[in-house]
C-alpha cells in the first residue's frame, strides 16, 4: 500500500492480531463505550480448537477527535463434538471463571438487552414529532424572511437527513459527494468494499476448485483451466454489492460470474427495486474480462420475489444453463451475498421481527445455491426473535466459522450489521428443501437442530454480546440524531432575528478533515484502481 501521497500525519490502519485462547478459556465480556467521543473498536473471537483467525481494522481515533465511533468486527468458529467453545475480547486479560460467575453475567446481559430496547424504542418514538417540527421551524422562519414568496422549502425527512450526516462521523464514506464519488451506484458497494478489506480483500478469492472452460479455435476445440469466481446476489437490487464484486474482479483479472435475482414488482412488504448493472449484463462486446458476465433472473413469474420458492428454484435452473452455454462444469456458488431490506422495515421500532420473514427466505435459498467451503454474507438487524436464533444455530452447526461486522461505513444509528459464514460444509441428509427448512425454523421442530441444545449456549453468548454492544451504540447515535432535531428547532424559535434558513442542507464536519478521511480509505480499501461509473 502506497501512502506516499499522504501527510506525514495522516493515520494508517493498524492490525489487531485477534488473541490465540486456550480450550479452558471461558467466556469474558468487556463493556462497550461509555461515552461519544472516542473511537473504540471490539474485537470478539469464538473458536473451538484454540485457534484464531487474522483481522484487519482500521484505527482512525486520531482522525476523529471530539466524535465517536464503534466499528464492531465479532468472530465465531463452530465447535468440534468434544471441545469447548470460548469467547474473548483482543484487549482483555482472560482468566478462568466459575460457571456461578458465568451465569450472573448472562444474567445481567439479558437485562441490559430489555433495557436497551426499551430505551432505544422510546428515543425513536421521539424522532418523527422532532424532525416535523425541525422542518416546521425551518420553514417558518424561512418564511418570516421572505414572505409569501418564499420557494425554499425543506421536509422533515431532509432534517432527518442533515441531523443523521452530523451524527456519523464517517458520512463522507457513502456519499455521492465522499468517497462514493463516480465510484458505485450506490452506498450498499462501498459496505461491501469494507467487509472486503478487513477481510483481506477474500471475498473474491474463493475459488478452490479449477474449473475447465472450452474454448473453440476453428476446428480445434481446446480445453483451458481457469479459476472462475462465481457469485449470487439475493434481493441486492439496484446491485451495489454486484457491482463492488464485479469491478473488484475486472481490476484483477479474475474471470468471473454473477447472478442476480431481487424483487421487480410488489409484494406484502412493499415496492421492488430495479436492477442497474448494465455495465455488467451480459451483451455482445460487454465482457471487459474474459469469461466474466452478469444474468438477473425474474423468476418464474416474473417478479423475482424470493418468498416464492418457485422463483429460486427457476432462479438454480438458469444459472445452471449459464453454466452449460458457457461450456463451465455445473457447480454451485462460491459466494452468496444477501442485502435485502424495505421501507417498513427502515422506520420500524422492531426492524429484527419485521425483516425475519425476509432473513429466513435468504437463508434458505443461499443453503440451496452454496457449494460445500461456500461464504455467505447476509444483512441482519438483530438476532433475539426465536426465529433468528435457531437459524443462527443451525448456520453454526453447518458452517467452519461465523463472524458479525458492524463496518464504519454503515451508520451507527442503523441496527445493521453483516454476518459472515465461511466454510459451508454442505446441506444435511435431513434437507427436504427451502420452504420445509423454513417451517421448522419456525416451529422449532426438534430434528432441526442437536438434540443437546447446551452446545449452543457460547453461541447465544456471543450474540447477545454483539446484540448489546450494537444497541448501545444505536442508541447513542439515535439520541445524537434526536438532540441535533431538537437544539436546532429551539434556536430557530428562541432567535429574534431571520437569518435565511436553508432545509436542504450538507453539515460539513471539516472538509479537510473529509479529505483525508476519503484518502485514507481509497487507499486502505484499494479503491483507487475500480472503474469509475
Amino acid at each position: 500500500m502506497d501512502w506516499d501521497d499522504m501527510s506525514r500525519d495522516e493515520p494508517s490502519p493498524k492490525n489487531h492480531a485477534v488473541k490465540r485462547l486456550r480450550r479452558d478459556e471461558t467466556p469474558i465480556f468487556t463493556n462497550g463505550p461509555t461515552t461519544t467521543d472516542n473511537y473504540q473498536e471490539l474485537i470478539y473471537t469464538i473458536s473451538g480448537d484454540g485457534g484464531s483467525r487474522n483481522t484487519n481494522s482500521f484505527d482512525i481515533s486520531t482522525a476523529l477527535p471530539n466524535e465517536w465511533l464503534l466499528h464492531q468486527h465479532n468472530e465465531c468458529k463452530s465447535p468440534s463434538n468434544d471441545v469447548p467453545l470460548t469467547i474473548t475480547s483482543a484487549t482483555t486479560n482472560t482468566t478462568n471463571k466459575t460457571s456461578s460467575t458465568t451465569t450472573e453475567q448472562r444474567q445481567m446481559l439479558h437485562m441490559e438487552l430489555e433495557s436497551l430496547k426499551q430505551q432505544l424504542a422510546q428515543v425513536k418514538r421521539r424522532l418523527e414529532p422532532a424532525r416535523e417540527a425541525c422542518a416546521a421551524a425551518v420553514n417558518a422562519k424561512n418564511q418570516q424572511r421572505d414572505g409569501n414568496h418564499s420557494k425554499q422549502k425543506t421536509t422533515p425527512e431532509q432534517e432527518f437527513c442533515t441531523a443523521r450526516s452530523q451524527a456519523n462521523p464517517m458520512e463522507c464514506l457513502g456519499t455521492k459527494y465522499g468517497l462514493n464519488h463516480k465510484l458505485f451506484l450506490n452506498r450498499s458497494a462501498i459496505k461491501l468494499a469494507n467487509l472486503d478489506a478487513i477481510l483481506e480483500f477474500s471475498l473474491t478469492a474463493n475459488t478452490k476448485t479449477t474449473t475447465t472452460a472450452t474454448a473453440t479455435n476453428g476446428d480445434t476445440t481446446t480445453a483451458a483451466a481457469t479459476n472462475v469466481f462465481l457469485f449470487a446476489d439475493l434481493c441486492g437490487a439496484p446491485g451495489g454489492f454486484s457491482e463492488y464484486l464485479m469491478k473488484r474482479c475486472q481490476q484483477r483479472h479474475q474471470p468471473c460470474r454473477g447472478y442476480g435475482v431481487s424483487l421487480l414488482g410488489t409484494n406484502e412488504h412493499g415496492q421492488g427495486c430495479n436492477w442497474k448493472l448494465d455495465a455488467c449484463l451480459q451483451q455482445p462486446g460487454n465482457e471487459k474480462v474474459i469469461g466474466s458476465s452478469y444474468w438477473i433472473s425474474k423468476g418464474a413469474d416474473g417478479t423475482g420475489d424470493v418468498y416464492k420458492w418457485d422463483n429460486i428454484i427457476q432462479f438454480q435452473m438458469e444459472i445452471q444453463q449459464d453454466l452449460a452455454q458457457a461450456g463451465l462444469p455445473l457447480q454451485k456458488m462460491d459466494l452468496v451475498v444477501a442485502d435485502g431490506g424495505f421501507d417498513a422495515q427502515r422506520g420500524s421500532e422492531c426492524q429484527e421481527e419485521v425483516s425475519q420473514k425476509l432473513v429466513l427466505c435468504e437463508l434458505a435459498a443461499a443453503l440451496e445455491l452454496l457449494k460445500e467451503g461456500g461464504m455467505l454474507i447476509i444483512k441482519l438487524f438483530g438476532c433475539q426473535t426465536e426465529s433468528i436464533r435457531r437459524s443462527m444455530r443451525f448456520m453454526y452447526d453447518h458452517f467452519e466459522w461465523i463472524q458479525e461486522i458492524k463496518p464504519v461505513s454503515s451508520r451507527p444509528a442503523s441496527q445493521e450489521r453483516y454476518a459472515l459464514f465461511w466454510g459451508f460444509k454442505g446441506l444435511p441428509l435431513t434437507w427436504r428443501g427451502g420452504p420445509s427448512w423454513i417451517g421448522s425454523v419456525l416451529i422449532g421442530s426438534e430434528h432441526l437442530l442437536q438434540a443437546d441444545k447446551s452446545v449452543y449456549q457460547d453461541l447465544d453468548d456471543y450474540i447477545d454480546t454483539v446484540d448489546r454492544d450494537l444497541m448501545r451504540l444505536n442508541l447513542k447515535a439515535c439520541f445524537a440524531i434526536l438532540s441535533n432535531l431538537e437544539r436546532k428547532t429551539a434556536s430557530l424559535v428562541e432567535s429574534s432575528e431571520c437569518p435565511h434558513v436553508q432545509g436542504v442542507e450538507r453539515w460539513h464536519r471539516n472538509s479537510k478533515q473529509e479529505q483525508r478521511l476519503i484518502k485514507m480509505y481509497r487507499h486502505a480499501w484499494n479503491l483507487h484502481g475500480l472503474q469509475t461509473r
